[in-house]
């Protein structure tokens, strides 16, 4: 799934003759984010909110490593109401976003070395991309794909480096339709590839594939999209959208992922899939009747 997708010509139209070159990229990425952003961003911020939980329940028991968990909580929690109460890109999330990183720092400082500070490294990466970059800048994005590459060499498992893989092509493809930059389409391809090649990581897998599916869509193979969507959909039944036992969760991590599901429950990997199959003419109606186990 990695090989060079070219991109589609859009067919020639009449552009008004007042709009310059910076107008019609801002009404462009609108209509890319109208379409998929809300998909990245609920898919992206439940990954880490998931993550966020197992990790504080983890490192609860000693003392010193409490003490740790109370500054990235303060941490978390801005990123919380950033991604919650503010517009991307806006002055108050960027405020928000700075002080979750300052916390994450501190928990690096104070901690080098620990678990901990591998989840702090995460929520760094993650509040530099979801601050967003106005049209025409990448310096938050730029950071965050340098994070998410460091979290990505540090990873301990296949889930943690599942995790950052995921993040890395979302960063990238993010920064593709801000600046429509061809090159950055491969490294978003690779990320995703590389995730779905990944033993025993579960939804982050379908995660993946749903990309893929996106990007395929994006530039015109429909019928590459939609055999992965396909994938993802098909293998609804056995997916699980958190990465560890509910009962392992903190009080305060379920009820973000409650929350979650809440306001995104239709955007799960499968539900996601079968929209967009959907939107790309399936009948899923007639879908599910050919796939339906045979009455007895």
């Amino acid at each position: 799934m990695s090989e060079t997708i070219t991109k589609k010509q859009p067919p020639a139209v009449a552009l008004e003759p007042e709009k310059n070159d910076f107008e019609l990229r801002i009404e462009l990425f609108l209509v890319w984010l109208s379409k998929y952003g809300r998909f990245i961003l609920y898919a992206a911020a439940a990954v880490v909110f998931g993550y966020a939980g197992v990790t504080l329940w983890k490192n609860y028991q000693a003392a010193k490593v409490a003490e740790a968990n109370d500054i990235l909580s303060e941490g978390q929690e801005s990123f919380r109401k950033a991604i919650g109460e503010t517009a991307w890109a806006s002055p108050e999330r960027a405020e928000l976003m700075r002080a979750a990183r300052e916390k994450a720092a501190e928990v690096i400082q104070k901690f080098p070395g620990k678990p901990i500070a591998h989840t702090a490294l995460l929520l760094q990466a993650d509040a530099y991309f979801f601050a967003g970059d106005q049209l025409g800048t990448t310096t938050n994005n730029a950071e965050a794909i340098r994070l998410y590459e460091q979290f990505i060499q540090e990873a301990v498992s296949p889930w943690e480096e599942a995790l950052g893989r995921l993040a890395l092509g979302y960063a990238y493809e993010n920064r593709l339709f801000l600046s429509d930059d061809q090159s950055l389409l491969q490294p978003a391809l690779e990320a995703y590839d590389a995730v779905r090649k990944l033993e025993g990581v579960g939804y982050l897998k379908y995660e993946a594939t749903n990309a893929l599916a996106r990007l395929n869509a994006a530039y015109g193979r429909n019928e590459q999209a939609i055999a992965l969507y396909k994938e993802t959909y098909d293998a609804r039944a056995s997916l699980q959208p958190d990465p560890a036992d509910p009962a392992k969760i903190t009080t305060q991590a379920q009820m973000i992922m409650d929350q979650l599901r809440q306001r995104a429950g239709a955007f799960t990997v499968a539900a996601t899939a079968r929209v967009q199959l959907q939107r790309l003419g399936v009948d899923m109606d007639a879908y599910d009747r050919e796939r339906a186990p045979a009455s007895p």
